[in-house]
């Protein structure tokens, strides 16, 4: 999925995907294993 961005704020793409990776990291690892090295 592409990176999700609010509407106006070009700036927080970076953040989002952050907020993202921290968020569904668990939910990541169980799926692919390794697409994070933690």
């Amino acid at each position: 999925m592409p990176p999700q961005t609010l509407p106006g704020c070009a700036g927080c793409q970076v953040p989002l995907d952050f907020d993202f990776t921290f968020a569904f990291q668990p939910i990541v690892e169980l799926s692919s294993g390794e697409i994070y090295g933690h």
